[in-house]
């Protein structure tokens, strides 16, 4: 089933790319949901994290702070996005420090630091599978982007 993504959801999460990684760093956002619309992600968090060309590191107070605004809120993170300097791929560290370990999430990978045109174009999507392997996903079959509307967090 389709992820639909909130109207203006990917133009706001170029916008916060470019502003936070400034086309020199790796920056980082997350696309959430109601737990009762598990097929609709309307909101992006854009966490506390340190950016650098090569990677980037989430600040872990924040982390500590936004389970629990989460849970009281019944909001869940289905993909984790982030940008890469060139081409984007799945990097070794991308596959090892997902922000949730659980089957069927998503990682979305925007190309040079999200300077580009807004949209999926040059994008990979991969999903975590059991046991910690990823699969490429095609990212035009999975994400409906525009198909609800965006919540700010």
């Amino acid at each position: 089933m389709p992820l639909k993504v909130g109207e203006g959801l990917l133009a706001e999460t170029f916008t916060i790319f470019r502003e936070c990684g400034r086309g020199r760093n790796e920056c980082v956002a997350y696309w959430a949901g109601s737990v009762n619309e598990p097929d609709v992600v309307d909101r992006v968090i854009h966490p506390d994290h340190l950016g650098e060309p090569g990677f980037y590191e989430i600040d872990q107070d924040w982390l500590n702070r936004i389970w629990f605004k989460l849970n009281a809120e019944k909001i869940d993170i289905r993909v984790q996005v982030h940008t890469h300097h060139g081409l984007a791929f799945h990097s070794p560290l991308d596959d090892r420090f997902p922000l949730m370990q659980t089957d069927g999430f998503l990682s979305l990978v925007i190309p040079s630091f999200a300077e580009g045109p807004v949209g999926l174009e040059g994008t990979y999507l991969a999903e975590l599978h059991a046991g910690g392997t990823w699969a490429e996903l095609d990212p035009s079959l999975v994400l409906e982007v525009g198909r609800c509307r965006s919540t700010e967090m």
